[in-house]
């Protein structure tokens, strides 16, 4: 590569929600992972609320508020307010302005979402490149990173050039060219299959998975290594005829032979609260570990080698 051609990928521009740096998830190894912003799904598990919007967006985490009041003077739209000692948001006033962002001191307001170049993400990436022994790297996830084709290629291709695996994690609810033009640049694909039936998984995730199961064919076709992943959602697919279903299509694909399955849990519930949005699983508790090994077997029984977590 050129060093015009490289300049032009560092200076390719994306929304990140976060890069977590000294991962042990989401691929083989130490990873860097790059959280992109924008979704297609709106699962009613999602553990990431704030990467579903593609623009940045204010949230307010109330644990951190010691109700100082420089966030109700300084709001140009009287979108915030006290009662009761506690700070009150209406977010139908909000514009998004981010003078609250500006001037709160414990940043309880805060702006989740932000333009990186390639080039910044790349910095972040090298400071754990010393790490990235048995295969460690780089792994794309979110969000949806094919939602930003431009921008996840220019991430992928500068982390090949420096000869780092990549990875990413994908819902696979988008256009086929955008899977399409990462694939080269990929050592790995982890792909989201929540389930078989469309009007199921539409009443959901707000979307049919004709389009993903698709893609996923499409992707297992390609020659790419693919590691299918199955978040276990109770009332959803967690039961014996979703996840034979589930498995029997996995069989079909033929050159995939690894599951990964992904307890339900509720790590992201405050992010929920914080954005002003109501936790659509209430009143699920978290799966414990003994029951997604009892679903294990089912595709253990189809000859898919299974791991309980990601």
């Amino acid at each position: 590569m050129n060093e015009e051609k490289r300049n032009l990928l560092r200076e390719t521009k994306g929304i990140v929600t976060n890069i977590q740096r000294y991962s042990l998830h989401d691929g083989p190894g130490l990873r860097t992972n790059v959280f992109f912003k924008g979704c297609a799904l709106h699962c009613s598990w999602c553990s990431n609320p704030e990467a579903i919007q593609p623009q940045p967006e204010i949230a307010f985490f109330e644990q951190y508020c010691f109700l100082c009041g420089e966030c109700v003077s300084a709001c140009p739209q009287s979108a915030i307010t006290t009662r009761d000692q506690q700070i009150q948001w209406d977010r139908l006033k909000c514009n998004q302005s981010g003078r609250c962002v500006e001037v709160c001191p414990s940043h309880a307001f805060t702006i989740i979402g932000r333009e990186m170049t390639a080039r910044e993400v790349m910095t972040e990436v090298l400071r754990d490149a010393a790490f990235y022994s048995d295969h460690g790297g780089v792994t794309l996830t979110g969000g949806e990173p094919t939602l930003q084709p431009q921008f996840a290629e220019a991430v992928l291709r500068l982390s090949k050039e420096e000869g780092f695996h990549t990875a990413i994690e994908t819902c696979g609810a988008v256009g086929w060219q955008n899977i399409k033009r990462l694939l080269p640049h990929l050592d790995l694909v982890l792909f989201d299959l929540k389930h078989t039936d469309p009007t199921i998984h539409r009443r959901f995730t707000g979307s049919s998975n004709l389009t993903i199961l698709e893609n996923l064919r499409k992707t297992t076709g390609s020659g790419a290594k693919v590691i299918v992943r199955i978040p276990l959602i109770p009332d959803f697919n967690a039961d014996k005829e979703s996840l034979i279903a589930i498995a029997k299509f996995v069989q079909s694909l033929r050159v995939v032979n690894e599951v990964h399955l992904l307890a339900y849990h509720t790590l992201g519930k405050s992010k929920y609260h914080a954005l002003g949005l109501p936790y659509p699983m209430e009143n699920y508790p978290p799966m414990q570990q003994e029951e997604a090994e009892k679903w294990s077997s089912i595709f253990t029984s189809h000859g898919i080698s299974v791991q309980i977590g990601g």
